[in-house]
């Protein structure tokens, strides 16, 4: 039994047919076509085919990279005292670093005033600067994983010939001002 390739005319999704088939149903959409085309094609149109196909393919292949960036941008973020989720940036270390030099004065203090409550002094600082090391830590991973992406992304826009339309990162940031 001989084949012919077709395109469902709903999804774009390749299908084989056979030759004599006057209508088919495409298992991927489930929509029903009307096979009346004749059977001889063109090479110009298979090339268009073509050339669409590897233009869904790229599309779905950036789709599919912002998709998986959105799960993994989750690993990076903290949670604040509200439990809102956020990437660490400079900020937060700029204010870790006046904790801690609150703390220590107020260490300072009570080890005049009251010495054995200095302790939990010493602990607080202990607690801000391992916190602040993680923040730290996830910020560091945080910018060369997202440079990755950006750099993946790129490849891929490239190969489609478009400029960098907004990605996920720009409806992230819209969502956050918001």
């Amino acid at each position: 039994m001989k084949l012919r390739a077709i395109t469902c005319e709903q999804c774009s999704a390749p299908l084989e047919v056979p030759t004599k088939a006057t209508s088919a149903k495409c298992g991927y959409c489930n929509s029903l076509l009307q096979l009346n085309q004749p059977q001889s094609q063109s090479l110009k149109s298979s090339e268009i085919d073509s050339s669409n196909l590897d233009t869904i393919r790229l599309q779905n292949e950036l789709e599919r990279l912002d998709r998986e960036w959105m799960m993994k941008r989750e690993s990076f973020m903290i949670k604040g005292k509200n439990g809102e989720m956020s990437i660490p940036d400079t900020t937060m270390l700029v204010a870790s670093g006046f904790g801690i030099v609150f703390a220590g004065f107020w260490t300072l203090f009570t080890l005049f005033v009251f010495p054995p409550f200095a302790l939990f002094g010493g602990f607080m600082i202990f607690m801000i600067i391992t916190q602040t090391a993680k923040a730290k830590k996830k910020m560091e991973q945080y910018k060369v994983a997202h440079s990755q992406y950006r750099r993946k992304r790129q490849e891929i826009l490239s190969q489609l010939q478009q400029d960098d339309p907004p990605g996920i990162d720009n409806y992230l940031q819209e969502l956050s001002f918001n």
